[in-house]
């Protein structure tokens, strides 16, 4: 992303910590729903809840072992400590973790886009009915209704 053509909000949807913070909500809440399965002890929720990452330290490692996700959790598990550490990633790929979050950032990258749009819209009325081009405005109310339409579809739309 070429950072001088990006909004601020998008920025930090894309940015490399709030990827990480929807990959620790990730391995969090999946270690819940195994710990509600028996397969992680109720105990150890305390310790993964708490989780943290350091962002020096996963780029540090990634440098290191060139694996994104397990620079990841290497870092996540020094915060837990062990035994408890061992039962983060249970059950998961990383490409579950990884295309997980990643549907999470198309969703909140749409819903700025929508809330931008909308504001869009408020502005173009306002100006172009102020100019006198009522039909231009008509139309291009029209044009952001579709668009906004398609960005929703996409937002709702169920996995194939």
């Amino acid at each position: 992303m070429i950072e001088r053509y990006s909004p601020a909000r998008i920025r930090q949807i894309w940015s490399d910590r709030h990827r990480f913070e929807l990959w620790l909500q990730i391995e969090v809440l999946a270690a819940e729903g195994w710990a509600t399965l028996g397969r992680v002890p109720a105990e150890a929720l305390d310790r993964i809840r708490a989780a943290q990452f350091d962002l020096d330290r996963v780029q540090e490692i990634e440098a290191r072992v060139g694996h994104d996700v397990i620079a990841f959790l290497t870092s996540v598990g020094e915060s837990v400590g062990q035994p408890e550490a061992r039962h983060l990633h249970l059950g998961l790929t990383s490409s579950d973790v990884v295309d997980t979050a990643f549907a999470l950032q198309l969703r909140e990258s749409g819903e700025a886009i929508l809330e931008d749009l909308g504001r869009l819209r408020q502005i173009a009325a306002e100006e172009l009915e102020a100019a006198g081009v009522a039909l231009f405005a008509d139309s291009f109310a029209q044009l952001l209704t579709g668009v906004t339409a398609k960005t929703q579809a996409l937002l709702l739309a169920e996995p194939a």
